[in-house]
């Protein structure tokens, strides 16, 4: 447990209440909640104060708040002004209420889509398939190390594991959004791509 919380930097009395098992919701909300602070889902290297309204919003994350305004608006004005595309209804990023609380998730645990067992299944029927796992650290929506231990875990044999290929790279969820990690990730792309032609 003192471990788990040195590692996490939560307080050790928040880990044993939540039995070493720390949800993202929790970490974001509790890491510096002695500050009043909020951490980011997408991407945990952002940090703002929850909004005092809290109670009529879900869900906040203040990456997402940093950074979706400015991908709707470039969206927008991409599809009106390139595409001539018009239209009353503006593109919105993520419609938490209209898309992810409407979605069928499938047969996922709790709640989420899991693609694991269909991928071991794809790669069991062709031994050529090539796998690239590329994952931001700073990512809380789909957590840092949560690809290579479900891989890990997949029923494949050794000739099989060698054509999976992980990369971590210091961003978020979006790591293209970090202009350094971006560019580590076309070299790491443009060489796995030599390396499986």
């Amino acid at each position: 447990m003192a471990q788990l919380a040195a590692y996490t930097g939560l307080k050790p009395d928040l880990v044993e209440e939540y039995d070493l098992r720390i949800e993202p919701q929790v970490f974001m909300h509790n890491l510096l909640k002695d500050r009043k602070l909020e951490v980011g889902r997408v991407d945990g290297r952002v940090a703002a104060p929850m909004p005092q309204n809290n109670a009529h919003e879900p869900f906040f994350d203040p990456a997402m708040a940093a950074m979706f305004p400015a991908f709707n608006a470039a969206m927008n004005d991409y599809a009106e002004t390139e595409l001539g595309y018009k239209s009353e209804v503006p593109y919105i990023i993520w419609n938490f209420e209209g898309v992810n609380r409407a979605w069928d998730w499938g047969s996922g645990i709790a709640g989420y889509p899991q693609t694991a067992s269909s991928l071991q299944s794809a790669m069991a029927k062709n031994k050529y398939l090539k796998v690239l796992v590329m994952e931001g650290m700073y990512d809380l929506a789909t957590p840092f190390y949560a690809s290579a231990y479900t891989f890990q875990h997949l029923n494949l044999n050794a000739d099989y594991r060698k054509n999976l290929s992980f990369a971590d790279f210091k961003g978020g969820h979006m790591v293209y959004n970090d202009a350094a990690a971006i560019k580590e990730m076309k070299r790491v792309v443009d060489a796995w791509y030599q390396d499986v032609m």
